[in-house]
């Protein structure tokens, strides 16, 4: 048998082990709820790039979770709120690596930093 490589990924103080599913902060164990998990897990897979808040709807949430009433108003952002409130919830869990999740203001893109790790 091959055995599987660790997939554990570091930017900053931040510490991501996709495998065991756990979360460090500076050497410190963060829990983070399932919602939360599965929204930096897709940032994380898509580290560096810009990704939309209907992006990460329709992958943590599912499409069904899209107000097709929304979609033809431009600036109504009331179908992304989840993925707004989830943000802030992670970023406030994470602490000091939280800014390493930007949203240039007024935007609904987000994307997780690459940095070097301490």
């Amino acid at each position: 048998l091959v055995a599987q490589r660790e997939r554990i990924v570091r930017t900053g103080c931040l510490t991501i082990d996709l495998d065991a599913r756990t979360v460090h902060v500076a050497g410190k164990e963060i829990v983070l709820a399932p919602r939360e998990w599965a929204v930096l897990v897709y940032l994380v897979e898509r580290i560096g790039q810009w990704v939309t808040s209907r992006e990460i709807l329709v992958a943590v949430w599912g499409a069904e979770w899209i107000n097709p009433a929304f979609l033809s108003r431009r600036g109504d952002r009331s179908d992304i709120r989840p993925v707004t409130v989830t943000c802030a919830r992670l970023r406030q869990r994470l602490g000091v690596a939280g800014r390493l999740i930007v949203t240039p203001t007024g935007r609904s893109i987000r994307r997780l930093e690459q940095v070097a790790p301490p």
